[in-house]
């Protein structure tokens, strides 16, 4: 797919496993967003589009990414938005194991249900992360200090009231607001099945 980044090979180093991407030119979205603040929803719909696009093919081909946020996508020189690092991925209904001491996603972009039980997570996961890759895209910033303990984002996220990314940048469409809330509930049964 031309959203996902491609693994070229993967392969031992040592004691080590490997995998070979093909090079990207460009900027993490992450690195963009922090050398420039929020991007406007104008700007971001077609990318943010290519990005549904991409984990809407992952998940058709049965794979749940888990780790995603504004450091796993790409934006290559031509503007264009591709998905990168499926370490943690797991095949939908596999047992979601990664080796010992990896871990199961970010904190600020993880969805909660992550912590409990990584078998029993699937696609609404994957809608989290995208929820809160937008909200930082959009907002410039999450819905929590940058300096939050870990503690203290798991305590917001449990308690299901993350305010909207309009709270810290005015101008986002109300309906773009309403869906990155959807997006980023506490229950994954309250968040949409899969990508739209």
């Amino acid at each position: 797919h031309p959203g996902i980044v491609r693994v070229l090979d993967v392969f031992e180093a040592g004691d080590t496993l490997a995998v070979a991407m093909e090079l990207v030119e460009g900027a993490t979205l992450e690195a963009l967003v922090d050398q420039s603040g929020p991007i406007p929803w104008a700007r971001a719909r077609v990318g943010f589009e290519q990005l549904l696009d991409a984990v809407e093919y992952a998940h058709r081909e049965r794979v749940i990414h888990r780790d995603l946020k504004p450091e796993n996508v790409m934006v290559r020189g031509d503007g264009t938005w591709a998905v990168l690092d499926f370490g943690i991925a797991k095949e939908e209904g596999g047992s979601g194991r990664t080796l010992t001491g990896q871990g199961l996603g970010t904190p600020d972009y993880m969805a909660p249900e992550q912590g409990r039980a990584a078998s029993a997570v699937g696609r609404q996961a994957d809608v989290y992360g995208l929820g809160m890759t937008l909200y930082r895209v959009l907002a410039g910033r999450l819905p929590w200090d940058a300096d939050a303990s870990l503690e203290d984002v798991l305590f917001t996220k449990a308690t299901g009231d993350l305010p909207p990314p309009s709270t810290w940048y005015p101008g986002i469409p109300p309906w773009v607001d309403a869906a990155v809330v959807a997006a980023t509930q506490m229950d994954p049964s309250a968040r949409l099945a899969d990508v739209p």
